[in-house]
């Protein structure tokens, strides 16, 4: 089947389905990282990226995290108007920017003080992903409920968002897909004593659209991960260069990048920030994606 003729039903069956037994609202887990909201939705709550606390942040504080992130957004849109190539920033926003009324705390911001001002700050490269998550009328599924990643539905509604604000045709729903639930605990969930499990679409792409060249395995799980791929019949005869993170991922993954593999001639993702003007270099795009995520703005760009 197509996507389209996924899109063309109830969209409701993209969405994440609990089940099993839940933890109750509020209920943080043994680590600290996650918390129970409200309608069985998971959230973070503490680790290393001062997800909770970062919605008090004062506003010096938060500025003197953003600066860094404005003087290298505007160093990347310079280099690639020098390369010729169109450029994109994307910040993936969190899950409780989105979902605010079902996190269990109150946040004293709708945003994080550092997304905020970041969006002040940097030009017309940065696409406002925020704004057009929250006037989706199908956000609340836009997150799976035990994991603090994307469901399909915002897999496909972002890569879409992407694409029109490059001006190009919105083709994700001429890709092919199989359509099938997974049962599976979330990076969330798994903080819990007692996972809570979730039913997950999932759409399985064809993996022979596509061939992949592996440039530099990552240095641990993830980081540093590079690799190309070129897909003879994609509907893009462009390069896409990606500089990312989870979002994205793998060509076969939970990410997006099983859909921008199929729809460019020639991907090179990187898990990382940089470097860009190596990177652009070596691989001469005609566009460059820099994603990152809100709950990543604490840390400084690695160049």
């Amino acid at each position: 089947m197509l996507i389209e003729d996924i899109l063309a039903g109830s969209i409701e069956t993209l969405f994440s389905i609990p089940e099993g037994v839940w933890p109750e609202q509020g209920s943080i887990s043994p680590d600290g990282t996650a918390i129970a909201g409200s309608d069985q939705f998971l959230f973070l709550h503490g680790g290393s990226n001062d997800y909770y606390a970062a919605y008090s942040q004062t506003p010096e504080a938060a500025q003197k995290d953003v600066a860094p992130w404005v003087a290298f957004v505007d160093h990347c849109d310079r280099l690639c108007r020098i390369a010729g190539a169109d450029f994109r920033f994307v910040v993936v926003p969190n899950k409780a920017s989105v979902l605010s009324e079902h996190y269990p705390l109150p946040l004293r911001h709708p945003m994080t003080p550092r997304l905020r001002l970041l969006s002040e700050q940097v030009g017309t490269e940065h696409l406002p992903l925020i704004d057009a998550i929250r006037a989706h009328p199908q956000r609340t599924g836009f997150f799976r409920r035990n994991d603090s990643h994307f469901t399909e539905l915002a897999n496909i509604a972002v890569t879409g968002i992407i694409l029109e604000s490059l001006g190009l045709k919105n083709a994700v729903a001429d890709l092919e897909c199989r359509f099938v639930r997974v049962s599976h605990p979330g990076d969330l969930g798994g903080k819990f004593a007692q996972p809570p499990i979730e039913s997950v679409a999932r759409l399985i792409l064809p993996e022979n659209a596509f061939s992949q060249t592996i440039i530099q395995e990552p240095t641990g799980q993830h980081t540093g991960l590079d690799y190309e791929t070129e897909c003879t019949n994609a509907p893009f005869d462009k390069r896409l260069l990606v500089f990312g993170n989870s979002f994205f991922e793998r060509p076969v993954s939970w990410g997006m990048a099983p859909y921008f593999v199929r729809l460019f001639r020639h991907l090179r993702f990187r898990w990382a920030t940089g470097p860009v003007e190596q990177t652009i270099q070596e691989f001469k795009p005609d566009i460059v994606l820099l994603q990152t995520c809100e709950r990543f703005l604490s840390l400084a760009p690695a160049t």
